[in-house]
């Protein structure tokens, strides 16, 4: 089947130039390189049924058929050999949603493109702007209709760092399913907002070894229902101690040794720095 394929499309190369010879023999001339190149894309392979009928694409999910080819800037009945194809495929890599596209001829009349599209990983605020972004922190489009589930990210850098931020943080998944914004502090550490029973929590992460500070918080939760508490803010920026503020704005300070937990209302007291 491969062979009588190979067979095949040397046929038809072979009655291309054949054509194209007698064509010119006939008109009794003969043309620069440019003009002859120019004459079989223009006149002779759409003569000969080289013209572009359909545009088929794999992988297409965000990015519209009208956009595709209003960036290829094709029509019905084009040659097909009228189009280069590492052009389109750049072309095409311009567009919001693509990260990566192929592009091939299957002659005689199709035109068959392969889409790579980026997956909505979070919104990144930007005062009154939210943009999509994807994983590696690429913009998509300033647009978040049906995109409200996903978190908010704020800060400079935020994009382009919380995809590893997350992958660290995502073990834990109690705790990450509850994440509705994470804010880029001085691009060096992050602030996690969670949502537990419909209230804001921002847990302090410090700017080292966040993962650890993230499994530490999982275990007080897991022994002690620490987050189910009113609380609006713990910071786990010490490796030694918590500090824990409640929402009636009494800062509570919580010391517990590096390698063990204790119950979190045990050593509390003032701190006005949390």
């Amino acid at each position: 089947m491969r062979y009588l394929r190979k067979s095949t499309i040397r046929f038809t190369i072979l009655a291309i130039l054949g054509f194209a010879g007698s064509w010119i023999l006939h008109q009794k001339t003969l043309l620069p390189s440019t003009n002859l190149k120019n004459l079989f894309l223009d006149q002779i392979s759409p003569a000969m049924g080289f013209r572009l009928a359909s545009v088929t694409v794999d992988g297409r999910k965000q990015t519209t058929t009208e956009a595709i080819l209003e960036s290829l800037g094709v029509k019905t009945g084009d040659s097909i050999f009228d189009l280069d194809v590492e052009t389109s495929r750049k072309k095409l890599q311009t567009l919001p949603w693509v990260q990566s596209a192929k592009v091939g001829r299957q002659l005689p009349q199709e035109l068959h493109i392969i889409l790579i599209e980026r997956n909505a990983f979070a919104i990144w605020q930007r005062g009154d702007r939210h943009t999509l972004v994807d994983h590696t922190g690429a913009e998509i489009i300033d647009r978040t209709e049906g995109y409200e589930h996903l978190p908010i990210i704020v800060g400079p850098g935020a994009p382009k760092n919380v995809g590893n931020l997350f992958q660290e943080l995502a073990n834990e998944s109690v705790l990450f399913e509850k994440i509705r914004a994470a804010v880029h502090i001085g691009q060096r550490r992050w602030n996690i907002i969670l949502n537990f029973s419909g209230s804001d929590i921002t847990i302090k992460l410090p700017e080292v070894d966040p993962k650890a500070a993230w499994l530490r918080l999982a275990r007080l939760h897991q022994e002690h229902r620490l987050l189910d508490r009113d609380i609006t803010s713990i910071d786990l920026r010490f490796r030694d101690k918590l500090i824990v503020r409640t929402s009636q704005a009494k800062a509570e300070q919580m010391k517990v040794p590096a390698q063990t937990t204790q119950p979190a209302d045990s050593n509390l007291g003032n701190d006005e720095n949390a």
